[in-house]
């Protein structure tokens, strides 16, 4: 072990706390070479006692007794203090200034009032992709790196999820790419599709959604006492150039919708959906997505390289994403 007293182990732990808080934590390396100080603070204090004390045996073994900070003493000491070393995640500046505690003190202060209602009017919105490449758990023998071969090529779907404070929701909406006509198969299902180039929301389409959110308010309000109906609806977004358009915002508070925007680069902190909805939704969604694509021969056995067109697979993705 090394010679750290208490102090010094306390003295470690306020300053991983205080640099995560900043959101700038310290490395592994930046932490052994802490500690690496710390002790030799600590070394350089013995043997001043150690020279008053006329002890020269001990001073000349005193860096026996003490070796230097290793990754090893530090996983050590890190389960010790209840420290977790893990990977961690790299954001620009600017969202890390975004993200100041103080700047989203200060946001939560002027924009209170927008908060200060039931849970029932107030709504989140966020779009997220419905498919990226997936990366699969796999059996190997022998290869350091092993490959997986698939389709390369895959629909892009954009799917857009709106859920209301007191845990209803809306139909979502997804967004296709250059579709000029919407699959048959697609019609039964429970959504709306709207198409861009893209395959991303835009201006226009967030016009669109508008529309339809204020058709899901005016029901909810449908079902309220005449009280209740009159309260403002809150609606938060983040701060996609989409959602900066004047039109959209006229169109909501002509039907007493307000609209509120997240400060940006903090959708990651702030956003309901991506906070705590997102990510358990995609982990279904992908684990549908998977079983549906599997596919037996009449034999019984599995197709492991079954050819699916890109219809096929649009529709696999939209059915697993409501599903999920």
């Amino acid at each position: 072990m090394t010679l750290l007293s208490l102090p010094d182990e306390m003295q470690f732990k306020k300053l991983v706390q205080e640099m995560a808080d900043d959101l700038n934590c310290i490395t592994t390396s930046m932490a052994i070479a802490v500690c690496t100080e710390l002790q030799n603070r600590r070394l350089k204090f013995a043997a001043r006692v150690l020279i008053a004390a006329r002890c020269p045996h001990l001073l000349a073994k005193l860096d026996d007794y003490c070796p230097s900070p290793s990754r090893g003493w530090l996983n050590h000491i890190a389960t010790r203090l209840s420290i977790r070393i893990v990977s961690s995640q790299t954001i620009d500046m600017l969202r890390r200034s975004t993200c100041d505690a103080n700047h989203i003190r200060q946001f939560f202060l002027s924009m209170h009032r927008y908060f200060a209602r039931r849970k029932k009017f107030i709504a989140n919105m966020d779009e997220t992709m419905l498919y990226s490449k997936r990366r699969y758990k796999v059996l190997t023998a022998g290869r350091n790196r092993p490959v997986r071969a698939e389709k390369s090529q895959l629909p892009h779907l954009t799917g857009v999820c709106t859920i209301f404070a007191d845990g209803t929701t809306m139909k979502p909406m997804v967004i296709l790419p250059q579709k000029k006509t919407l699959d048959a198969e697609l019609e039964d299902l429970d959504a709306f599709f709207v198409r861009s180039e893209s395959g991303w929301m835009n201006k226009y389409l967030f016009m669109v959604y508008c529309i339809m959110f204020i058709c899901k308010v005016q029901e909810k309000r449908s079902q309220m006492n005449v009280f209740d109906a009159q309260v403002p609806f809150l609606l938060i977004v983040d701060s996609h150039p989409s959602r900066l358009s004047f039109l959209a915002v006229r169109l909501l508070s002509a039907f007493n919708i307000e609209l509120l925007v997240l400060p940006g680069h903090t959708s990651h902190i702030l956003q309901p959906l991506d906070v705590g909805i997102f990510s358990p939704l995609k982990a279904q969604f992908k684990k549908l997505f998977d079983m549906a694509t599997i596919r037996y021969d009449q034999q019984g056995h599995m197709v492991i390289n079954y050819a699916w067109n890109a219809r096929e697979l649009r529709y696999i993705m939209v059915r697993s994403f409501l599903d999920a």
